[in-house]
């Protein structure tokens, strides 16, 4: 899981940071906004009473349920950023404005004495998928985990995402309901044996790259999904641990499926003395971290097949990052707390990409250790946003967005991380080729300058417009940005050099200074 961790954490997300309601000053809390809309089926438009609607975006607001007509209105809502969604029995679960489960949806900006009264929440009819899975002797598989996984393809890799539940009961029967159209891989598990959990994929395959993938759209019902529960041979991975003088060692090592086809994959290895034997392993790429009780880290990377496998695994001293983050414009307030990251990179030929942490509060040090490979040094505000880093500084170098190769045993010390709250806002509006304004449209800015992938990532943004046809992207750091309006974005992977360049020649230029917002039209990207 290591790998979808650090995908998603790389992932653009929508850029209107609301605080929670008592953090929102007290005129943002009067309570007079008004948010109301209907809840219809998607298909004829007929209205859905007894639909339970949530906002998201501030915690304290209760949902509401439909009336016959399908109406549902919040009243006394504070100032605020809101997601509406909504769930019903027989209908897959919908967001207002959310086009695919995978994109976001239209966020909607109220202020004091807003009402806004079209949120239509239009209502697929659910997807199932049911069967029958029994084991290797033709005997019905009880008691066994069924899980859907809508899968999600984008260029170079595939996210999955659990989207149902479900157990076999005494005829090894299960039914997997409540889905939205989509791609989905089903997989049946039997409780934990020993060190690994035994899966099987429909239709009966071991591994997850050999699945059948299911399509199904609304209203669907995927009858006869019977596979037999029959684990085939997987293959096993002996891994020998060496210290520094290359005698064995102990270590405890994580293991990580980083193969394109992203998922649950992932397994935890059971400390050895001197060689650990992992459970069977699924064919693919896989990461593996080791850490010696004894010192050392190592990081490697190995494919697996149907045939048994066996690495030696040298583990080296980490690497030693030391120093304090300070604030541009003076100290930092105590209370002001951090998480200081060793992270690496995504293009590490090892493809682990554990991120090493450290928490600090203020101008406190900070200490990294165990680093291994080409890593960032980075740092983002724990708790409120709006803090961002201009500098990391050693030796009379700035480090940011430089890949630091920790080989083993490197030490850099006295490193300040240098941080500001003084970022610059962008809002608008968009327009198409014609020039009429769009009222439902994605945004992209990413720096004018090119330069290295590291800083287009840490600099570029992606939102969604509001209910309003407008946008706004808070907290950028001061500077020369492009923007451009695009009929959606590929929120799932992180911008590359490529993907922007061809964006340039439609983009508008605009400047970010310091504490102030700038107000940009947008052109539509065709």
């Amino acid at each position: 899981m290591a790998a979808a961790i650090v995908l998603l954490s790389e992932v653009m997300l929508s850029s209107h940071p609301q605080p929670p309601a008592r953090d929102l000053p007290a005129s943002r809390q009067s309570g007079t906004a008004t948010l109301r809309g209907r809840v219809v089926t998607a298909d004829s438009g007929e209205p859905l009473r007894n639909a339970r609607v949530a906002l998201g975006g501030i915690s304290n607001i209760q949902p509401v349920f439909t009336a016959n007509d399908g109406r549902f209105t919040f009243a006394g809502l504070p100032a605020g950023h809101y997601i509406v969604s909504a769930r019903k029995a027989g209908y897959a679960p919908t967001t207002f404005g959310q086009r695919r489960p995978d994109l976001p949806p239209i966020p909607i900006d109220l202020e004091a004495g807003d009402v806004f009264q079209d949120a239509e929440l239009r209502m697929p009819r659910s997807a199932a998928i049911s069967g029958r899975i029994i084991d290797e002797f033709g005997d019905p598989l009880e008691l066994a985990t069924v899980v859907a996984s809508r899968i999600v393809r984008k260029e170079s890799f595939t996210v999955s995402v659990a989207a149902a539940t479900a157990v076999t009961d005494d005829l090894g029967e299960y039914r997997l309901g409540g889905l939205p159209a989509g791609t989905y891989i089903v997989t049946a598990s039997t409780p934990k044996r020993g060190p690994a959990q035994i899966r099987v994929y429909y239709p009966g395959v071991a591994a997850r790259v050999q699945a059948q993938p299911i399509v199904v759209q609304a209203a669907d019902e995927r009858l006869a999904t019977d596979f037999t529960f029959a684990p085939g041979r997987l293959a096993k991975l002996t891994i020998a641990f060496t210290d520094l003088k290359g005698e064995p060692a102990n270590a405890v090592a994580m293991i990580a499926n980083v193969s394109p086809w992203l998922g649950d994959a992932g397994v935890n290895i059971v400390p050895m003395v001197g060689s650990v034997v992992t459970p069977a392993l699924e064919p693919g790429d896989w990461s593996i971290f080791a850490r010696s009780p004894e010192g050392g880290v190592g990081i490697a990377r190995v494919s697996i097949g149907s045939d048994d496998t066996s690495i030696t695994m040298p583990l080296a001293k980490g690497g030693r990052v030391t120093g304090r983050i300070v604030s541009e414009t003076g100290s930092l307030p105590r209370d002001t707390p951090f998480i200081v990251e060793g992270f690496a990179d995504l293009s590490s030929p090892a493809g682990l990409t554990v991120p090493w942490s450290a928490r600090v509060n203020g101008s406190a040090p900070f200490e990294l250790t165990e680093l291994l490979g080409p890593r960032q040094i980075r740092a983002r505000p724990a708790v409120a946003a709006g803090w961002f880093v201009t500098a990391v500084l050693h030796d009379g170098r700035n480090l940011l967005d430089e890949n630091i190769d920790f080989k083993g045993g490197e030490t850099l010390s006295g490193v300040q991380i240098v941080v500001s709250d003084r970022g610059g806002s962008v809002n608008g509006s968009a327009v198409g080729a014609e020039g009429a304004p769009l009222a439902d449209y994605f945004v992209l800015v990413f720096p004018e300058e090119t330069g290295p992938l590291a800083r287009l990532r840490r600099l570029a943004r992606a939102s969604r417009s509001n209910q309003k046809g407008e946008f706004a992207i808070e907290h950028l750091p001061p500077g020369r940005y492009l923007g451009v309006a695009l009929e959606e974005v590929d929120t799932a992977a992180p911008p590359t050099s490529e993907y922007v360049d061809r964006l340039r020649a439609r983009a508008t230029p605009f400047i970010v200074a310091e504490r102030q917002t700038t107000t940009v039209i947008l052109k539509l990207a065709q």
